[in-house]
């Protein structure tokens, strides 16, 4: 080989040598960023794991826990056994809202509840969580939250104390959620519909029993054909 092959063997040899350092210098810096970013959600997770502020960042998002309770509109009496539930999606700045998390409860005998924490680990750059989440309250023979109508006027009709920002969006704590009752079958036949805006992502349905299963005795007990039923795995 002469020695001008020789230059050219060693020129090639150290420029491959070259990209393979810059490659592995790019692969351990891109894996101790992501270790950083790892430890770094961690460490907010255990600041906040008791506080009550929501937490938007990459690989953790959470939202909640809420409290409140559940009365009757005419009389203040609290209701037992209405079911609390609520879906939240990762809103991203490329592409459509994904499915982040749905939880519900129910109340106890003064009314009162705790709907659990809504969390998710996703990995997407740049997310958000929204805020405060599609919150329902219901119970078969009341009108539900939020309630019906298009309009500010026209929810006030069914809840005096609809305010905006309406309940959840204010505060965590202390959510005072008044239920009037139907005047007409129509009315409770649109407050079934009203309530399956949770269920918006196939994956919430296996999350929220409770709601599924008061919407659908509702639904029988209004003569409605047909249950709603758990969609086939692999839906969104």
């Amino acid at each position: 080989m002469t020695k001008e092959k020789l230059d050219k063997h060693s020129r090639r040899k150290g420029s491959r040598t070259v990209k393979k350092r810059s490659l592995t210098l790019l692969t351990r810096l891109g894996i101790t960023v992501g270790i950083i970013y790892f430890i770094a959600g961690v460490f907010m997770i255990r600041l906040n794991i008791k506080s009550y502020e929501s937490f938007h960042g990459w690989i953790y998002y959470w939202d909640g826990p809420y409290q409140g309770k559940v009365v009757e509109l005419e009389t203040g009496a609290p209701i037992e056994g209405a079911v609390v539930a609520g879906s939240w999606n990762l809103e991203v700045n490329f592409g459509w809202p994904m499915f982040c998390d749905a939880v519900e409860t129910l109340t106890d005998k003064n009314g009162e509840f705790t709907l659990p924490r809504a969390w998710c680990i996703n990995p997407w750059p740049l997310g958000r969580i929204s805020l405060p989440g599609n919150i329902v309250v219901f119970k078969p023979g009341y009108l539900a939250y939020p309630p019906m109508g298009s309009t500010e006027p026209d929810r006030k009709k069914y809840m005096p104390s609809w305010n905006n920002p309406p309940l959840f969006e204010g505060s965590k704590q202390n959510n005072v959620v008044e239920l009037g009752k139907p005047g007409t079958k129509e009315e409770r036949k649109l407050t079934n519909d009203s309530v399956h805006s949770p269920l918006a992502f196939d994956k919430a349905y296996r999350k929220l029993p409770f709601l599924l299963g008061l919407i659908n005795e509702d639904r029988k007990a209004l003569g409605l054909q047909g249950e709603i039923g758990i969609p086939k795995r692999g839906g969104y």
